[in-house]
């Protein structure tokens, strides 16, 4: 599961899909989106930035793979540009996210139950993932937030909220 980090969160985000207890999931944050890269396959609900920063981001739309060299961005909230000519379709931004140049030195996760297992996370400088692979069949709903460090020392919160679909 792919998401994206809202800094204007102001209580725990809801995820839609209900978590299946007899599997596992893998969560994956961004916090700063990566630079767009040429030649490249994006799929539906990644994100990217333009090699020289516009105020914007970009979510792919419809999936494909990036050209050989940047498109001409197109500079208006809610509008799309076209990258390549294998179908990649990016919708621009508002750019409300952490700063490009500040980057995440660590991450840790917990969840608000000690029952619920969770892997040791995976962390870049624009992102964190982590595996959730036990959760109790008593549970019907559990909070996972991701602790991040920032270059800046602050330290930011991102919590999510999962419904555990019925065994």
């Amino acid at each position: 599961m792919k998401l994206l980090y809202n800094p204007n969160q102001s209580s725990p985000v809801k995820v839609h899909d209900k978590f299946d207890p007899d599997s596992t999931l893998l969560v994956d944050i961004t916090f700063i989106p990566p630079t767009r890269a040429n030649a490249t396959v994006y799929n539906v609900g990644d994100v990217m930035v333009p090699s020289v920063f516009t105020g914007l981001y970009y979510k792919v739309r419809n999936p494909g793979k990036s050209g050989a060299a940047e498109p001409t961005w197109i500079m208006i909230p809610g509008q799309l540009t076209t990258d390549g000519t294998l179908g990649l379709i990016l919708e621009a931004v508002s750019y409300d996210l952490i700063p490009a140049d500040v980057t995440v030195s660590a991450c840790v996760f917990s969840a608000d139950n000690a029952t619920i297992t969770i892997g040791t996370p995976t962390v870049t400088t624009q992102s964190a993932e982590v595996l959730v692979s036990t959760v109790p069949a008593t549970i019907n709903e559990f909070n996972l937030t991701a602790h991040a460090t920032l270059s800046t020392l602050e330290i930011i919160d991102f919590t999510l909220t999962f419904k555990v679909a019925q065994r």
